[in-house]
């Protein structure tokens, strides 16, 4: 059932009331008494939350006087007479369960002209207190306006409601369909959590925040330094997001559910940073780790020094200018001397650092990750170097062919407009002209051929390192602690509202069962604004393909995020 329409229809219709009923209270076994909950005349609804089953005078005085927040009538077991006296709002509701169906539900309202009782036009709405009061999501997204049952004025009613079950009347002469309000005060938990926040922890973010406001951490060449690895980038946002959960106290329910989160989200990362690093250290596979890592360096450079040599000679038959082509491939193959130079050095001291990247898991499976992204980037340094080189020298010579070109049919481009103008050149120019663009032409099939190889090497390479920062940031986003409580069926995550029609006898009123749902996964990822293209500021695929073909460099998008 459409709830807008029934909403609309109670706007429009003067005498068509909406009346809220408990599920606890149609129950044979609830005791009679009177009514209590919050009304509104305007919008012609009421919302039952409790029973009062014994009333006098000297309860009607401590009863308190919140707006739109009395007595709304009696529920009974027996038929006959309906009581008028004692009411705080100027019409009766009558709750009579003494049938095997559903129990009989009046309203009357006494007409001031000529005294008659005239009873009214209703909708009944059964609701489960519990479940309406669980849900954390209920409230952002029905607004009043379009829910047929306010969650606000669920939440002001159970307000009330615990201030009149707390009054000096005795605690049995109520009934109380809502769960009672969560008031805060001592504990001992909290009294720990508070100490070990102020004594231990917040020193350090203290001198954290010192470091941070000092002048060489805020100088230009320290913040590019510090944004260059991967690792120092993840220990900010890790230090960013455990402030937050320590010293940030939610408001909202749904900040209260991100703020839960938050702390399962961390926990589990340090959890499974502890995980990989006790089975590093007690299997002692660091050195081996390492061992294979130089082994496969040394592979990937001889093969890169066979490729070389290939690419000096006639590969696939191409037709190559020998000179450059001889230079090139000297050039490249110093670098790969200079590589392996490089191995042996770093070689001894490999195993201790993968143990010290072990010994990280105490931060986080998520920084043992980027301390891996950036040894790799270190161990693959020669790769980014020979693709930097042969990207310059072809986007030099296409940016070169490029102009020459424009400088055929008498055009130049203007610098400070931005813009293709026209201009004329004299013969020297053109004769100049006509030979740089010769050379450069004949030039470009063997440095296309370095360009090519190179960059296909770079996107291997890039692959790879995509990877490790698409599980680092699955980590950093994962809803562990909202994924759980779908996965049981919590009513937690309840954020919408059905509507059933009952079988009632001729001559009632409508009654409507309402109930719950959860969202599916896909809406719990927008409700709390978590996309898998969130934070992706890399270019798209025809921008890439465009920087192909001139020869810009593609940096990684995870450089591109951090700056």
């Amino acid at each position: 059932i459409n709830m807008k329409q029934w909403l609309e229809r109670g706007n429009n219709d003067n005498n068509l009331w909406r009346i809220s009923v408990p599920d606890v209270c149609l129950i044979p076994d609830t005791s009679q008494g009177y009514l209590i909950g919050h009304y509104n005349i305007n919008k012609h609804s009421v919302i039952i939350t409790g029973v009062v089953h014994t009333i006098d005078d000297v309860i009607l005085r401590k009863l308190p006087t919140s707006p739109n927040f009395g007595i709304l009538g009696e529920l009974s077991h027996e038929t006959g007479a309906i009581n008028l006296k004692n009411r705080t709002f100027p019409y009766w509701i009558s709750i009579d369960i003494i049938h095997s169906d559903l129990p009989k539900i009046t309203m009357i309202s006494k007409s001031e002209k000529n005294g008659h009782a005239q009873e009214l036009k209703l909708l009944i709405i059964i609701y489960n207190p519990g479940i309406m009061f669980a849900s954390k999501l209920l409230e952002s997204n029905l607004s009043d306006s379009e829910s047929i049952l306010s969650v606000n004025n669920l939440k002001y009613s159970q307000t009330e409601m615990y201030k009149l079950k707390h009054l000096d009347i005795g605690g049995s002469c109520i009934t109380n369909f809502c769960p009672d309000v969560k008031k805060s005060g001592f504990s001992i938990p909290m009294c720990i959590r508070a100490i070990v926040i102020n004594q231990l922890v917040s020193p350090w973010f203290k001198m954290a925040d010192n470091i941070s406001h000092s002048k060489l951490w805020k100088s230009a060449l320290f913040q590019k330094a510090l944004y260059i690895p991967c690792v120092t980038c993840q220990l900010q946002k890790k230090f960013s997001r455990l402030r937050n959960v320590l010293f940030n106290e939610p408001v909202t329910d749904i900040d209260k559910l991100r703020c839960r989160n938050e702390r399962v989200k961390l926990l589990l990362d340090t959890i499974l940073g502890i995980v990989v690093m006790f089975v590093l250290t007690q299997s002692h596979v660091t050195h081996d780790i390492a061992t294979d890592t130089l082994s496969w360096a040394e592979i990937i450079a001889t093969r890169l020094q066979h490729l070389l040599q290939w690419m000096m000679g006639v590969p696939a038959g191409l037709k190559l200018n020998s000179q450059l082509d001889q230079l090139l491939g000297k050039f490249f193959l110093y670098h790969i001397y200079l590589w392996r130079g490089y191995l042996a050095i770093i070689g001894p001291v490999l195993g201790h650092v993968l143990w010290y990247i072990s010994m990280m898991g105490v931060f986080g499976l998520t920084i043992q990750l980027s301390l891996v992204q950036d040894v790799f980037s270190m161990m693959t340094l020669h790769i980014y170097c020979f693709y930097v080189y042969a990207a310059r020298l072809y986007s030099l010579q296409i940016y070169g062919l490029a102009s020459l070109w424009r400088l055929f049919r008498g055009k130049k481009w203007n610098v400070l407009r931005r813009r293709v103008d026209t201009a004329t050149f004299d013969v020297d120019q053109l004769f100049l002209g006509t030979l740089l663009f010769t050379i450069l032409l004949f030039l470009l099939p063997t440095t296309a051929l370095y360009y090519v190889v190179f960059t296909l090497l770079r996107v291997v390479v890039l692959m790879i390192q995509g990877t490790i920062h698409a599980v680092v940031r699955t980590l950093n986003k994962l809803l562990a602690y909202i994924l759980v409580l779908r996965l049981i069926g919590s009513n937690t995550l309840s954020n919408q509202t059905h509507l059933t029609v009952l079988p009632v006898l001729q001559g009632r009123p409508l009654y409507l069962s309402m109930q719950v749902g959860l969202p599916s996964y896909s809406e719990l990822l927008e409700q709390f604004h978590i996309s898998p293209y969130e934070d992706d500021t890399s270019d798209s695929w025809s921008m890439i393909g465009q920087k192909l073909i001139h020869g810009d460099l593609i940096y990684p998008w995870i450089d591109r995020i951090r700056t």
